[in-house]
């Protein structure tokens, strides 16, 4: 197999990045690891550099501050090609498990079959092992289409960004625009030329950003449905403070996508955005606060039948 190196990055979840990194180095044992540990200051550091980094191929470094997604595995990709010159890369989230050992080698094998081919990965399932079709892959978005993307109920149903159907190709592969970011391969060589992920994002939207980069230079990006993978991200219940903190950052790195990336120009694109991303914003706190609370009535309703 040609050369492989994963880069994992790290936020308080060292021992699921230990037991990953030992389940893999089992099954591939020619592969190189690069552990970069985002500021978590819990101990993780220490943690994954007494217990993995006396081995050759494995690099365990840290990041000076949490500066998001994209700058930690960016360092990652960078200590990556300096120590270990891969042809291929794997980005892959602490909580993913590759279940199939032939998974990664069908992912490389991809890459043979299509030249153009920047970015791939298999099919993934939720922590049930469930297969969402609409969370396997997405389509890039332009012009206006955040701004209804910005206002959940309508985001919804409309689905801009979903894919309807998906088509297989002779070669066996799904050509898409964007693969989720938790688990993906990508060809050196074109991920350097894409420049890497964009650094002004801390959290979302990393991907998309990836995607449009690569139709722009006519390059693929696509699924291999005969594999896949468990993202492995129990859903939790969130905070307002903590679901607003997120729809913040989230806003934040849609505004710089379109900013950036949008086809139309910045004064058409930018002030309904932010219209929207207000609204949307209320929305969310709206939203929040009426599933709390018919959540605290139908515990009330089953106390009192149960009494």
């Amino acid at each position: 197999m040609d050369s492989l190196c994963f880069v994992i990055l790290n936020f308080r979840q060292a021992n699921l990045v230990i037991s990953n990194v030992t389940s893999l180095k089992k099954t591939l044992p020619e592969a190189t690891f690069v552990l970069v540990d985002n500021d978590s200051r819990d101990g993780s550091y220490e943690k994954l550099a007494s217990s993995l980094a006396d081995e050759s191929k494995i690099k365990v470094i840290s990041s000076r501050s949490n500066s998001g997604y994209a700058i930690g595995n960016n360092l990652g990709v960078k200590e990556a090609i300096n120590s270990f010159d891969p042809k291929f890369i794997a980005i892959m989230n602490p909580d993913v498990v590759i279940a199939e050992s032939k998974t990664i080698s069908a992912i490389i094998e991809a890459f043979r079959a299509d030249n153009d081919l920047s970015i791939c990965t298999g099919l993934m399932l939720d922590s049930s092992r469930m297969l969402n079709p609409r969370s396997i892959a997405w389509k890039t978005l332009d012009k206006l289409d955040d701004c209804l993307l910005n206002l959940p109920y309508f985001s919804s149903r409309i689905s801009l960004e979903k894919y309807r159907a998906f088509r297989i190709h002779e070669n066996g592969l799904i050509y898409v625009d964007v693969v989720p970011g938790s688990f993906f391969v990508a060809r050196t060589d074109y991920f350097k030329k894409m420049g890497m992920f964009d650094e002004n994002t801390f959290l979302y939207c990393e991907e998309r950003i990836l995607g449009i980069k690569a139709k722009r230079l006519r390059l693929k990006v696509a699924l291999l449905p005969s594999v896949y993978f468990v993202h492995d991200h129990p859903k939790e219940e969130k905070s307002l403070a903590s679901t607003m903190k997120s729809y913040s950052y989230l806003m934040s790195s849609r505004f710089y996508y379109n900013k950036t990336y949008n086809s139309w120009p910045k004064w058409i694109v930018l002030p309904p955005f932010i219209v929207s991303a207000g609204l949307g914003y209320l929305l969310t706190a709206l939203s929040w606060v009426v599933k709390r609370t018919v959540h605290c009535f139908k515990r009330i309703l089953k106390k009192g039948k149960s009494q």
